[in-house]
């Protein structure tokens, strides 16, 4: 079943054709081996003939000796993506991929379920909807419209990454930073990723680093100023950035990067958000 299959430094990947195969496969945006490169620069991939098929794989040694199979920072699921690939070929793929490591964390995407330590974990999708929003998020706009905000599409790095030191709710540690700002550098240069800022009265207030790629706005990663939530920042700012990519780059879902937890999820279900389950391959 995996015969066809073949190992491939990233750094050997053909990123044309390997990309190509994830734009025409309607892959995501984090499946793309800019991304990867930039996340994780030991990665590997496995190919399909002549890119017929693709799977990312992050298993790399920790320390020199140890096998570690864990999906980076930034990356939601692996995804297998080819022309005429079933369901079982691309189990079989899985399987073989997440059965190494003696350190295991390793998420599959939705519809895939391999052996394993298994957890469930939740990504949130949701479609664009125009004027046809939900009753809470309208509630929310209307309160936010109030205020004298405004919004910046294309924010800078310096000023996210000042913003996020001051008000992220937890440890934004070097290695996190250093990935994200990799990540942020190699996307901006390729038109993909951007930040949004939203400000009220010239002070910012939240911001979003997003990416766009294949109609789908990706919400990677966000942070607002606590004083400021009771007037819903986050919400007017995700609100306002789906309509300008919509009108800018056709976009017509969201996906939330961040939808494991049970507060994000919450907030995520006001843009009609609905649930996918994947697998997650624990130690």
């Amino acid at each position: 079943m995996t015969k066809d299959w073949r190992k491939i430094k990233g750094s050997n990947i053909d990123a044309t054709a390997w990309d190509a195969c994830v734009a025409q496969n309607n892959g995501a945006l984090f499946t793309l081996s800019w991304y990867w490169q930039a996340v994780l620069p030991q990665w590997n991939g496995w190919v399909k003939g002549h890119y017929e098929g693709i799977v990312p794989d992050a298993l790399v040694q920790k320390w020199g000796i140890i096998n570690s199979n864990k999906s980076p920072l930034y990356v939601k699921y692996l995804e297998c993506l080819g022309h005429n690939i079933s369901t079982e070929e691309k189990q079989h793929i899985f399987q073989k991929i997440t059965a190494k490591g003696l350190l295991k964390g390793i998420h599959v995407q939705p519809g895939i379920e391999v052996k394993g330590n298994i957890k469930w974990h939740r990504v949130q999708i949701a479609p664009y909807s125009g004027e046809e929003i939900s009753r809470e998020l309208r509630k929310n706009l209307q309160k936010a419209e109030r205020e004298n905000f405004k919004i910046d599409f294309d924010q800078t790095w310096d000023r996210f990454s000042k913003f996020m030191k001051r008000h992220h709710p937890y440890d934004w540690n070097q290695n996190q930073q250093n990935k994200l700002e990799n990540l942020y550098r190699e996307g901006h240069q390729r038109g993909m990723i951007k930040i949004a800022g939203l400000s009220c009265d010239g002070l910012m207030v939240a911001m979003q680093l997003y990416g766009v790629f294949n109609g789908t706005l990706y919400t990677i990663q966000n942070v607002s100023d606590k004083d400021y939530r009771e007037l819903h920042v986050m919400s007017y700012l995700i609100h306002h950035l789906t309509e300008e990519t919509h009108r800018t780059h056709g976009v017509q879902q969201i996906h939330f990067m961040g939808s494991s937890n049970k507060s994000v999820a919450r907030f995520n279900k006001k843009f009609n958000a609905t649930d996918l389950e994947y697998c997650f391959i624990a130690s």
